[in-house]
């Protein structure tokens, strides 16, 4: 009967191990993940490049 319990056990563990990756996979694909610090780096960049359009500062003559 420990030997079902413990295949069983195995086998439930895989299936999880499978699902996980599926759903990791399908986020990644679908840009759900890195979308957020994309629009992060994005706001950051512009924000960045705008002060130094507006402020005639450079990176010689601040």
């Amino acid at each position: 009967m420990e030997q079902k319990a413990q295949g069983a056990f195995e086998y439930l563990l895989l299936l999880g191990g499978v699902l996980l990756i599926a759903v990791l996979v399908v986020l990644i694909l679908r840009g759900g993940v890195f979308s957020q610090a994309k629009h992060t780096i994005d706001v950051n960049t512009n924000a960045w490049v705008n002060l130094t359009n507006t402020s005639n500062c450079t990176l010689t003559n601040c």
